[in-house]
């Protein structure tokens, strides 16, 4: 069994730390403030739910606010804000429409 202090990654947004940590089939999103000369600030930002069994890795995309999370479960799933959702969708439309439509049988099979 993994363990998942192995697995999470850290985001930094300047005034705070993200950390997505996988517990179970879940990730948990957390916040941590470091405000200079301040007492450090944890708080729970969600938990995110979708994968069947065990999460083994997190990694943070920088620069795209995408969270891809791969599983037990066989499954690479990619966490977006809702905005970026409908793009993302459409790009996985359009790449399963070039792959069904491509045609790569040669004349000698």
């Amino acid at each position: 069994m993994s363990n998942a202090l192995e697995n999470f990654t850290i985001v930094d947004e300047g005034s705070s730390v993200r950390v997505a940590l996988p517990v179970g089939d879940d990730i948990d999103w957390i916040r941590f403030s470091k405000g200079f000369r301040q007492e450090a600030h944890v708080s729970f930002i969600s938990t995110l739910s979708a994968h069947l069994s065990r999460v083994n890795a997190c990694v943070y995309r920088n620069g795209s606010q995408q969270l891809y999370s791969a599983g037990a479960d066989r499954n690479v799933l990619c966490w977006a804000p809702q905005n970026d959702r409908r793009r993302l969708h459409l790009e996985a439309e359009s790449t399963k429409k070039s792959i069904v439509t491509n045609d790569e049988w040669s004349d000698d099979d």
